[in-house]
């Protein structure tokens, strides 16, 4: 007694993209975004999972900030505190 089903030996398929008959052993699963789906593709019509099709699923951050920065004390520089590059005589007064 055989298996549960029929063996691909002469099986034939359809590809699901572009409607051409094929032997089912050559389809191939289409793959997106990791995914299997049930669709059968032919060769030719086969793509592989393009890594665009990942986007926004990791996570791309870049933080460049500290969060509790201080200050070199080694550097006088850093200690020094910059004048203000104008005084309050110098804003203009709109009567």
């Amino acid at each position: 007694m055989g298996g549960k089903f029929a063996s691909e030996k002469r099986a034939v398929g359809f590809c699901e993209k572009c409607g051409q008959r094929f032997k089912l052993k050559l389809l191939k699963p289409e793959t997106v975004r990791g995914r299997t789906l049930r669709n059968r593709v032919c060769p030719s019509c086969w793509d592989p999972d393009h890594p665009q099709n990942w986007q926004g699923t990791q996570d791309m951050s870049d933080p460049q900030a500290l969060q509790n920065p201080r200050p070199d004390p080694s550097l006088a520089q850093s200690r020094d505190i910059p004048p203000a590059p104008y005084s309050v005589d110098d804003i203009p007064k709109f009567n």
